[in-house]
């Protein structure tokens, strides 16, 4: 679909890229090994305030009260695995879009 992707495989490999290089979008699984989806996030918050709002979840445990809990709280969209490559580029359409509105 044209986007360029940077892929990591942990939490902190991607927040020390996020100290470089800015993002249009930042999808995360919300299961990680290390620091899991809501630490990410709140280090997003904390460190990258401006991009809460570039973020999106990609999660197979919805039914979990602590991930509902979580996504209820952060108001952030999210997609349920097994994720097909249309329903992705979907996903990372909306959010993109929802970005762009936010920004005019």
């Amino acid at each position: 679909s044209g986007y360029e992707v940077d892929v990591f495989n942990q939490a902190g490999a991607a927040l020390e890229k996020l100290r470089s290089q800015d993002y249009a979008l930042i999808i995360s699984d919300l299961n990680m090994p290390g620091v899991d989806g809501r630490g990410f996030f709140e280090t997003i918050a904390r460190d990258f305030p401006h991009m809460t709002d570039r973020t999106g979840f990609v999660t197979g445990d919805t039914m979990g009260r602590s991930s509902q809990t979580f996504l209820r709280e952060t108001a952030r969209p999210y997609i349920e695995k097994p994720v097909s490559p249309k329903e992705l580029r979907t996903f990372v359409a909306e959010i993109l879009a929802q970005t762009e509105h936010a920004d005019t």
